[in-house]
């Protein structure tokens, strides 16, 4: 599915105007920005291929938009590694992608467990396809979608200002043809 990358940008543009904007209102309130960063173990999944996981990272920055006492509203930036490998009669396939995401999320929080559900609408600002650990120059029809979209579902328990989470990712959108990308993250947040 092809996503027309105006409207990408004009959507994200549109949110980071309103979490700019409700910035303004909380900043005299404490705990309402943080830090992510971790692993991610990410993997493409198709119904026409096997393929592997392969281990990346991600790290970004979140401000809570809405802070009630078992509610959290929070958007962000992040960026994310993505991507998979596969062998098919002896030659190996990687293709490592990179994403920079505007990443939404709801947090249903009691006591210091929670729970988290969100999207993370995202461009893809690298991709490269390694066959037997060579580097491939790809033709555009082949290259990897500009836009992905992965909703996420996720658990976590916070300690004083930090949080140990752990979060599966799946992408409604196609990166490849009949194919999609799939994550799970574990990683730590830190609230300031």
């Amino acid at each position: 599915m092809r996503f027309p990358s105006r409207l990408c940008m004009a959507t994200m543009l549109a949110l980071c105007t309103f979490t700019a904007q409700a910035q303004k209102d909380d900043d005299d309130r404490e705990g309402f920005n943080g830090l992510r960063a971790g692993w991610h173990y990410s993997d493409l999944e198709s119904d026409d291929a096997e393929s592997d996981a392969r281990s990346g990272f991600y790290a970004g920055y979140y401000r809570n938009l809405i802070k009630i006492p078992l509610y959290r509203l929070s958007t962000g930036m992040e960026y994310t590694t993505a991507g998979g490998t596969s062998t098919t009669a002896g030659i190996t396939s990687e293709a490592r992608l990179a994403y920079i995401s505007l990443a939404i999320n709801n947090r249903f929080k009691i006591g210091p467990v929670y729970g988290d559900i969100g999207i993370d609408p995202g461009l893809r600002v690298g991709e490269k396809v390694l066959v037997n650990g060579t580097e491939v120059d790809l033709p555009d029809d082949a290259q990897a979608e500009r836009f992905d979209m992965p909703v996420h579902i996720g658990a976590g328990f916070k300690v004083l200002f930090l949080s140990l989470e752990l979060r599966y990712r799946y992408s409604v959108t196609e990166v490849y043809e009949n194919t999609r990308n799939t994550g799970l993250q574990v990683g730590l947040s830190a609230f300031f």
